[in-house]
């Protein structure tokens, strides 16, 4: 239906994400389905009938005024690859943490991890060490 220019523009605003790793439409996989991207390369082909070339600003358009327009319905609550890629917070080092550290590990991310010789640092501060 659509031609081979439009499907590829389609497929940089579905899949790529911008130098900061960010989606160029963050919450579109969330509203991902067959019946949304239909809508949207529709709703994309119609500014194009006014002329112009395509674009990936034509489906970020689309998608956001079908997102205002009440006409996308959510699909999904989070993105499920989101929470595989967030780093679990790491917990404060406490004194029994410390003391079962070789002291070859503590010597190295003492002088190499920034974080690391600030906990150590509140330890002495505290008097714990």
């Amino acid at each position: 239906m659509y031609n081979r220019e439009f499907e590829d523009f389609f497929r940089l605003f579905d899949f790529e994400r911008n130098e900061k790793g960010e989606c160029h439409s963050p919450d579109w996989p969330l509203f991902r389905s067959t019946e949304a991207i239909s809508l949207v390369k529709d709703k994309a082909a119609s500014y194009l009938a006014q002329g112009g070339l395509v674009s990936v600003s034509h489906f970020q358009r689309a998608f956001a005024d079908l997102r205002a327009s009440g006409e996308l319905h959510q699909v999904r609550q989070s993105d499920p690859l989101r929470a595989a890629y967030d780093e679990p917070e790491e917990p404060a080092l406490t004194r029994d943490a410390y003391y079962r550290m070789p002291a070859a590990t503590i010597i190295r991310r003492y002088r190499g991890e920034p974080e690391f010789r600030a906990s150590v640092d509140r330890l002495i501060a505290r008097g714990e060490i």
